[in-house]
C-alpha cells in the first residue's frame, strides 16, 4: 500500500502557502502522516523565497531572525495543523536545494507545496524553487499552480484521479500505484496517453497507425497491471491532452511519472513542468 508516512511541507508564509496549508492538513490526516514545516531563510535574499514572505526584516541579528521565524512558523502551525504530528525546522541557505537536501537527508515520503508563480505570469512561471524541487527530489512532489482555487473550496474530496501514462516500462509501477492512492480515497482513475501532435502531422492513414498502437500498447499495459480502467488515447500535446481530461472528468488529482535528473528523460518527465503549470487540479509526480 502507498504511504506518505512522513510529508515535508516547504513553508514561506506567502499567500499560496497559506491557501495550500488546509489541503496539506487533509493529505497528512488521510494518510496519518507526521509533517514537518521546513522554512528556509535565504540571507542573501531581502524578500524571502516567496516573494511575498513577511518573515524579513532587512538587516537583523542572524539569531534575532532565527527566533522571528520560528515563532511565526509556530503560530502557523498551531492555527492550521491542530491535532497533526507536527515538526519545524528552520534552516538559513537557498530554499531549492536546502528543501531537497532536507528530504533526502531525513528520508521523505512526499514533499508537497505549492508552486510560486505571480500575476499575469501564472502561466509562463512555474516558481524556481518548486522548479528545483520537481528536478533534483528523489521522492514523490505534490504540487498545485492553481492553489486559490482548489482551496477554495471547503470540500478536500478526492473522487476522480487521471494518471498520465507514457507507456514507458516504468507505467506499471505508476498506474498501480494511482489505482492504490485511488482505492484508499475511493477515487475512480483514469488513464489518459497523449500521442504528440507533431507526429500526427503525416497523412490520416498513418495518424489512424499512430492512434491504434497507443491503444493497443494501452491495453497491454491494463493486461501488465492487472487493471481495467477507462482509458482514452488523444492526440495533441501531453500538457494540453491531461488538462484536457482532466477538465472533462472533474479530477481533483492528476498522477505522472518523473524519474529525477539523472534519469534518462521519458516523455511525460520532459513536459512535467508545462503539465504541472496547466492542470486544474493538484499533480503528484513519482
Amino acid at each position: 500500500m502507498t504511504r506518505f508516512d512522513d510529508i515535508l511541507f516547504p513553508v514561506d508564509l506567502s499567500a499560496h502557502c497559506v491557501q495550500m496549508a488546509p489541503y496539506v492538513a487533509s493529505v497528512a490526516r488521510k494518510f496519518d502522516s507526521t509533517l514537518t514545516l521546513l522554512h528556509v531563510i535565504d540571507a542573501s535574499d531581502p524578500f524571502g523565497y516567496g516573494a511575498l514572505s513577511s518573515t524579513w526584516t532587512y538587516g537583523t541579528d542572524p539569531a534575532e531572525l532565527e527566533q522571528q521565524n520560528d515563532n511565526e512558523i509556530t503560530r502557523f502551525a498551531e492555527s492550521v495543523f491542530s491535532g497533526l504530528r507536527v515538526n519545524r525546522v528552520l534552516e538559513f541557505g537557498k530554499p531549492g536545494p536546502e528543501i531537497t537536501r532536507f528530504a533526502s537527508q531525513n528520508n521523505a515520503d512526499l514533499v508537497l507545496m505549492p508552486t510560486h508563480g505571480y500575476g499575469g505570469f501564472r502561466r509562463l512561471l512555474l516558481g524556481s524553487v518548486t522548479s528545483a524541487v520537481l528536478h533534483e527530489a528523489h521522492c514523490p512532489v505534490w504540487t498545485a499552480t492553481h492553489t486559490e482555487q482548489f482551496c477554495a473550496s471547503r470540500s478536500q474530496t478526492t473522487a476522480q484521479i487521471v494518471c498520465g501514462v507514457d507507456l514507458s516500462p516504468n507505467s506499471t509501477a505508476l498506474v498501480r500505484t494511482a489505482c492504490d492512492l485511488a482505492k484508499q480515497y475511493g477515487a475512480n482513475v483514469h488513464l489518459v496517453h497523449a500521442v504528440g501532435s507533431d507526429l500526427l502531422a503525416e497523412e490520416a492513414p498513418f495518424q489512424r497507425f499512430l492512434l491504434d498502437t497507443a491503444k493497443h500498447k494501452l491495453a497491454e499495459l491494463q493486461v501488465a497491471a492487472q487493471t481495467h480502467l477507462e482509458s482514452y488515447v488523444r492526440p495533441g500535446s501531453t500538457a494540453e491532452v491531461l488538462r484536457q481530461a482532466a477538465v472533462e472528468a472533474g479530477a481533483q488529482l492528476m498522477i505522472v511519472g518523473r524519474g529525477h535528473a539523472r534519469s534518462s528523460l521519458g516523455g511525460l518527465r520532459t513536459n512535467l513542468h508545462v503539465i504541472v503549470r496547466e492542470s486544474p487540479c493538484p499533480v503528484l509526480s513519482v
